[in-house]
């Protein structure tokens, strides 16, 4: 009897899916809210095909660049998990200077994309389907390094998940490996009210970004303009805060990380700086 309830249940949240994505794609200009049954996997799934569009790829390839010389000689990085990798632009840089990558999404269509992109820049990395969560599960190497860029940790939604994230960082780390963490500075953005992050449009596709409140948390929507069609997709994020995240890696086993305003590691001022990006080595008490 209790298999057959939770098989009922399961059938029906299936059904409640189908039906609010149906009503979405008919109705794309309804507000609809549907981060309470959208799936972080099927909003990365729908959106992979329009993602380097969105995230502007070629360019951060070459801004982004710098960085990842000055992390990897620093830290003498020589393995690395790309945490969230989405379509690879990290995993490619890593793997340019000759790090062996473990490349880890939720996403099976943005990891389709990654190994094409990759095949493109000349370059080869693992690929591994697993959520943040399920790590350890995952059977991923120890690393000298993880990096989580992206604003990733912002689709984990409670304390105690955070908790997990960071503690399975640390334990994928060999000892004094590194890990690099960043998220949006939430204080800068607007909580009561409704805030388009970018827009951007190539090849007649046009990707919007926004946030709109959702209690305490933010639901994140892209907007996907293309041949006079419209698409509408939401996932939920937590607007973690700088002292939350210090915090968070502290206890989960990281030395104070330091904080920087971009990824040109520029200082973080917390009331203006855009981006928040932690640098936090891993404790070996």
């Amino acid at each position: 009897m209790a298999s057959r309830r939770r098989s009922m249940r399961s059938a029906f949240r299936v059904w409640k899916i189908l039906c609010i994505n149906t009503i979405v794609a008919v109705c794309p200009n309804m507000d609809l809210v549907i981060d309470s049954v959208q799936t972080v996997s099927s909003f990365y799934d729908a959106l992979a095909p329009e993602y380097d569009v969105m995230t502007d790829m070629d360019a951060r390839l070459v801004r982004e660049r710098p960085f990842f010389h000055v992390f990897v000689e620093r830290h003498s990085v020589l393995t690395a998990i790309d945490a969230g990798c989405g379509t690879g632009v990290h995993s490619i840089l890593l793997a340019q200077l000759g790090v062996r990558v473990t490349a880890l999404d939720v996403s099976d269509a943005m990891l389709r994309v990654a190994k094409a992109n990759a095949t493109r820049a000349g370059v080869a990395f693992r690929t591994v389907r697993a959520d943040l969560t399920e790590m350890e599960a995952a059977k991923l190497p120890a690393v000298h390094a993880i990096v989580c860029l992206g604003n990733t940790l912002a689709h984990v939604l409670t304390e105690k998940k955070l908790a997990g994230v960071l503690r399975s960082f640390r334990q994928l780390l060999n000892a004094g490996g590194v890990a690099v963490v960043h998220l949006l500075n939430y204080a800068t953005i607007a909580r009561d009210r409704d805030v388009v992050l970018s827009t951007r449009e190539r090849e007649g596709v046009v990707v919007e970004r926004s946030y709109h409140p959702k209690g305490s948390l933010l639901s994140f929507r892209t907007r996907i303009r293309r041949s006079g069609e419209v698409e509408e997709r939401a996932v939920l994020h937590r607007p973690w805060s700088w002292r939350e995240l210090t915090a968070a890696m502290t206890k989960a086993g990281f030395h104070a990380p330091d904080l920087y305003g971009g990824i040109d590691l520029r200082p973080f001022e917390a009331a203006s700086s855009k981006d928040l990006f932690a640098v936090a080595t891993r404790r070996n008490d």
